[in-house]
């Protein structure tokens, strides 16, 4: 399905919606994954630009940080009740020299219950594990148990650990939903088709950028490939398509003959994403 429309960066709606792709729901999650960027005290405090953009439960705020590894995203809880988990991406500075570790990418087990025999990037997996333990115990204390919705979101590196995190939550009995952007590939055909089965159409989407080079990360020849479903902007975001449930739609990014802009990695839905802070 292609769609075009004029885009404009205003919220009106503040409710979450999921089902059929939303744009307007897209550029909230735009937001809440470009607040991620920004210094703990403009997030804790809820007073950077992208943080302005879509109101939470600034009281429920909880930021999780490995100084060791330079990760970090937070946890919050959204004016419904629902929670919310935003991973930051790679800080574009060191951008490109993990591009480069990503084209030689290890495979290592899924360490978690609900997928036997997937294998996912290892760097992925040792990312998310790192701030895993944060995560779950913030949900807790937010009186946020298993059969409470939590939607999830991230860019880059960011939006490699939301899908691993969906996937653990999920698990473990949450109501999981989300919106990442320029997401690398998490795992192999196996990982791929559980992730599907868990989560059906209307639960989760990954957002794609014309030719970003991280999109095609770790590379389908080393045995990865995406989870579904693939929503694909074109250069200037005023048109995209829904792609197939495939992970591999060969008329969205998998159509692009040289997938190698940073550009379009950087800026999601017109937002500068890794650079709104």
């Amino acid at each position: 399905m292609w769609h075009s429309s004029a885009f404009h960066h205003k919220i009106t709606d503040l409710a979450v919606k999921f089902g059929a792709y939303d744009q307007s729901t897209a550029l909230k999650f735009v937001y809440l994954s470009a607040a991620a960027y920004c210094d703990n005290s403009t997030l804790q405090s809820w007073s950077c630009e992208a943080c302005k953009k879509v109101p939470v439960d600034t009281s429920s705020i909880r930021i999780h940080y490995n100084g060791k590894e330079e990760l970090s995203g937070f946890t919050a809880k959204m004016q419904d009740g629902s929670g919310l988990v935003s991973f930051r991406g790679t800080v574009p500075s060191d951008l490109p020299n993990w591009v480069e570790n990503l084209k030689s990418a290890f495979h290592t087990d899924y360490p978690y219950s609900g997928c036997n025999g997937c294998q996912v990037a290892d760097g992925f997996d040792q990312a998310y594990d790192l701030l895993r333990p944060g995560v779950l115990a913030s949900l807790k204390a937010m009186g946020l148990g298993p059969g409470s919705r939590v939607h999830l979101t991230g860019h880059s590196l960011g939006a490699a650990m939301a899908g691993l995190c969906a996937f653990d939550l999920n698990n473990l009995g949450y109501q999981v939903t989300g919106y990442t952007f320029g997401q690398p590939r998490d795992g192999d055909a196996r990982y791929s088709k559980t992730f599907a089965q868990n989560f059906p159409s209307g639960t989760w989407y990954r957002v794609t950028h014309n030719a970003d080079i991280v999109v095609h990360l770790p590379p389908e020849f080393l045995g990865f490939q995406h989870t579904d479903t693939e929503v694909w902007y074109n250069e200037d975001s005023t048109s995209y398509t829904v792609c197939d449930g495939s992970g591999e739609d060969s008329k969205c990014s998998d159509s692009v003959d040289l997938p190698i802009s940073i550009e379009d990695h950087l800026h999601y839905l017109n937002v500068p994403i890794s650079r709104s802070c």
